[in-house]
């Protein structure tokens, strides 16, 4: 469990809504890959889902839209299931010599390339105290730093699960420091260089998080996962038409907004002119994926927008299967790099978590292979 740290949290900027209108059903019928991202498109020009409509029904068909297969998904997790007629016909038909393929950016942190699809989240940082840059202890600004680290570590856990169910890479988002990162204590939490700095300050990511290449790396254990820098959102030059902010809302009530005459989705417009989609909370994969179908092709970039959830793991709950889970945690171990320990004596770890990971859910499923599983490995990564 964790401690409620909202009241430290920093209000996140208003951004005004136009009236959110009411969503049309999609159905996304077939049989064959190339249908169904026809059937994508073709629904992504109608409104938001009805919240009568059962979402684990479609889940075949976003499976069939997202499972690309990129010439190495066939060196998946073990009891990944068998492709079906549709699927094998759509490799086939993908891996024509006459189809041209777009250069792919490398996982540490190439420029991103047309056709990729992301997702980032707008982190929740603590608000720092007004007297911190003025405090003599050590101890207690490296408590303070290590506490709003974990707390910017856990949301990306939660944002990293998402991209990983949904087959998109992840963008980092800026994480933000209250000290700087030593092999030992340093004196109010600076190095001699920098004893002027003012504290909160952006962290270098290789101070954060292990090489990004690891997180994609074949030889690595678990699934591999596609990590881009944040210094990757500002080479995208991403249309605001193109982002889809995601976000998880406690006002609505699940499963209660999938009865008639109710909606579980909220779409509408931003003044950035990003689209924004208020959605229930607390889905696994099986219920939140096809919420989101037909936003897959329309909006290149996913960004997750914590700010109306009491607690950041409401925004994604994990999997409905085990193996799944098991295999992102995998990837994840020790993926979060060491600070010094407060009350000294050398480098204490960090973990993306402080306990909780969504392996560790209860009452999961036992199906070890899968849409689940393709849908993670259909990320490119190619370096």
């Amino acid at each position: 469990m964790f401690v409620d740290v909202l009241a430290y949290w920093s209000m996140p900027k208003q951004e005004k809504q136009l009236p959110a209108h009411q969503a049309q059903e999609d159905s996304v019928q077939s049989t064959a890959a190339g249908d169904a991202g026809k059937a994508a498109a073709d629904s992504g020009s109608q409104g938001g889902d009805k919240g009568k409509s059962d979402p684990s029904a479609s889940l075949a068909a976003w499976a069939e839209i997202t499972s690309l297969p990129t010439g190495k998904a066939g060196g998946g997790v073990t009891g990944g299931g068998n492709q079906g007629e549709g699927q094998q016909q759509e490799q086939q038909q993908q891996q024509q010599p006459g189809e041209q393929t777009k250069e792919q950016p490398t996982a540490a942190g190439g420029g991103p390339q047309e056709g990729h699809k992301f997702v980032t989240v707008e982190l929740r940082v603590p608000k720092v105290p007004p007297t911190f840059n003025s405090w003599v202890l050590t101890e207690d600004m490296l408590l303070f730093h290590r506490r709003a680290l974990q707390q910017q570590l856990e949301q990306t856990y939660v944002a990293l699960g998402l991209a990983a169910t949904a087959g998109r890479a992840f963008v980092l988002p800026e994480f933000s420091c209250f000290c700087q990162n030593s092999e030992a204590p340093l004196p109010r939490c600076r190095r001699p260089d920098s004893h002027k700095v003012q504290f909160p300050v952006p962290c270098p990511e290789g101070e954060v998080l292990q090489p990004l290449e690891r997180f994609a790396d074949p030889a690595g254990a678990g699934a591999a996962l596609r990590v881009l820098p944040h210094a990757a959102l500002h080479s995208m030059e991403m249309e605001e038409s193109k982002v889809l902010v995601l976000k998880p809302s406690a006002t609505i009530l699940w499963p209660a907004c999938t009865e008639p005459n109710q909606q579980c989705t909220f779409e509408s417009g931003l003044e950035s002119g990003a689209t924004q989609l208020v959605l229930p909370p607390s889905l696994n994969d099986t219920h939140l994926l096809p919420f989101l179908e037909k936003y897959q092709e329309r909006y290149p970039l996913w960004r997750l927008d914590l700010s109306d959830i009491g607690s950041h793991w409401h925004a994604f709950a994990g999997w409905d299967c085990a193996e799944p889970a098991r295999q992102f945690d995998l990837r994840l171990q020790g993926a979060a790099r060491p600070w010094p320990a407060p009350s000294g004596g050398g480098l204490q770890p960090m973990n993306l978590t402080s306990g909780r990971v969504y392996s560790d859910e209860p009452d999961m499923k036992d199906c070890p292979g899968g849409t689940a599983l393709r849908r993670m490995q259909a990320v490119d990564m190619q370096t």
